[in-house]
């Protein structure tokens, strides 16, 4: 509503070159489109839910409901021209179709083989140079990836100690942003480095790249476990932590205040089960809980 009849309230104009862009109810449009990203996936993994449902007047009022959604998502998408979450949404309602309708989508080998296949295409693009020109264009993006590849060379050549960075958060304080600013003609102003895992390393070094990249693949791990306890919500938690990978590579998605990254934190929760005591005559014995027990803890 604020994009369509109120832009007095959700358009701004870049102090440079006075192009005007939709923040909606967000700061800006990367926020908005974080926010379309995030809850876009939700209101598809909805969707597909209300779809394989039984045929009937429910099912149809929340297709109805869900679809109107889904067309809101779009049409915000289309108006913040936020690239990164744009192509992370395709992928992650990518995870969630194949998942969700097909019987062979669940098998753990195609899911590696699926997550593996869509963050090493866009890995590919984005750094190896692979088809970029076809697919960049496609998205509206040069080889520069609108400058960020100079942004990626000038903090680079400012960045402090590489096994320990430059403290937590710290990177952007001091005399150091000025230093960046004079870099390029594309690096004043900035105070990101549109890089999850270059932000991680200016700021942590290579120990927060280690844990950061430690975090991913145990939460990769904890959701793959929960995939028979409770499908339905392991589906949202696949697709999340996808895109949370996939969004690092351009924008700066592992942000205490960012929305990805909230996201990607709640994907990744791993709740231990508990376990039964069972009295013998050697004492107590602590055994696994029942499949029955682990589903009603997983959707607790």
């Amino acid at each position: 509503m604020l994009d369509k009849y109120y832009p007095m309230f959700s358009t701004y104009y870049d102090p440079f070159t006075g192009v005007p862009f939709v923040s909606g109810v967000g700061q800006d449009k990367n926020m908005l489109g974080m926010t379309c990203l995030v809850y876009g996936l939700a209101v598809v993994w909805q969707l597909l839910a209300a779809y394989k449902e039984k045929k009937g007047r429910a099912r149809t009022r929340r297709l109805i409901a869900y679809g109107i959604a889904f067309g809101m998502v779009i049409f915000l998408f289309r108006s913040a021209n936020s690239m990164s979450s744009m192509m992370c949404f395709g992928m992650g309602a990518t995870v969630l179709v194949v998942t969700s309708l097909l019987r062979m989508g669940r098998r753990p080998l195609v899911i590696h083989l699926m997550v593996a296949g869509l963050v090493g295409a866009a890995f590919s693009v984005l750094f190896l140079h692979v088809d970029e020109g076809a697919a960049l264009q496609s998205l509206g993006r040069n080889p520069t990836l609108t400058g960020r590849t100079e942004i990626w060379s000038a903090v680079l050549h400012f960045a402090g100690n590489p096994l320990f960075g430059t403290g937590f958060e710290s990177f952007w304080l001091g005399d150091r942003i000025k230093h960046v600013w004079a870099y390029g003609e594309m690096t004043y102003g900035i105070n990101e480095a549109h890089n999850g895992y270059i932000e991680t390393y200016l700021n942590l070094g290579w120990i927060g790249v280690a844990l950061l990249i430690n975090l991913i693949i145990t939460g990769y791990r904890n959701i793959l476990g929960a995939m028979r306890l409770d499908p339905a919500a392991t589906r949202l938690r696949l697709a999340l932590i996808v895109i949370a990978v996939v969004y690092g590579f351009t924008e700066v998605g592992f942000r205490i205040n960012c929305t990805v990254w909230i996201a990607f934190l709640m994907a990744i929760l791993s709740v231990p089960l508990p376990k039964r005591k069972k009295k013998q005559k050697s004492g107590d014995l602590f055994v696994e809980p029942t499949a029955e027990e682990k589903l009603t803890h997983s959707l607790a």
